[in-house]
């Protein structure tokens, strides 16, 4: 199972692989880092039904972590990538996803939208910057706070060090909604491999999207 590949594999996905194997469901492990969140974006492009995603949100996120704070964040990030593709903005929608984290995190995230340091690299050391979601979801939020476009974003992401990549998730799916998918610097398309076939599948799904 797997494939020919042969690389580094996140723990989560690595249970998750295992897991599926053996005929396990769910197939997550109890883990609460960044992976739990990999699957929500394309949910939500696909599905314009506000209620239908967030019911979906815990089948989802336990493909690869049972865990009650990945639940937690995944239905934060749900909230707040559903409401900027419908168009708010993303500071009012940050700050009304916050009450769906766990109550012991929300204080992390309103820090990152009230702190007065406006570096996100500085502020990773307030959040630290690895795996875990009540690391990384603060840092996203202070990043998406600050950035000035798609570009910004991308780069302070990366920057800011750390599981740059996980961050990602979050970060990339809340831009991209947010400038419509049109401030992707072509330079950056161009130095992608199979372009054209992510594009083409990202045009599809969006273009399926069941109505509300």
């Amino acid at each position: 199972m797997g494939g020919t590949y042969v690389g580094y594999i996140d723990r989560p996905t690595r249970a998750a692989v295992a897991n599926m194997r053996d005929d396990v469901l769910p197939s997550g492990s109890d883990d609460d880092q960044l992976p739990a969140l990999t699957r929500l974006p394309a949910l939500i492009a696909a599905n314009s039904d506000t209620a239908a995603v967030m019911n979906a949100v815990e089948a989802v996120v336990s493909i690869t972590n049972v865990n009650d704070e990945a639940l937690a964040f995944g239905r934060v990030f749900a909230e707040l990538l559903q409401r900027v593709i419908d168009g708010e903005h993303v500071l009012p929608a940050m700050k009304a996803s916050i009450a769906l984290a766990p109550a012991e995190r929300q204080a992390s995230l309103i820090a990152a939208l009230e702190t007065s340091e406006t570096d996100s690299v500085a502020y990773g050391a307030v959040t630290e910057r690895a795996c875990h979601l009540y690391q990384g979801i603060p840092l996203a939020f202070h990043i998406l706070a600050h950035a000035s476009d798609y570009a910004d974003a991308i780069e302070r992401n990366i920057a800011a060090g750390g599981d740059s990549c996980g961050r990602a998730i979050v970060v990339g799916a809340v831009m991209g909604a947010a400038s419509g998918g049109q401030a992707i610097p072509s330079e950056w398309l161009d130095n992608l491999h199979d372009v054209d076939v992510l594009l083409e599948a990202s045009h599809r799904l969006v273009a399926n999207r069941t109505p509300a």
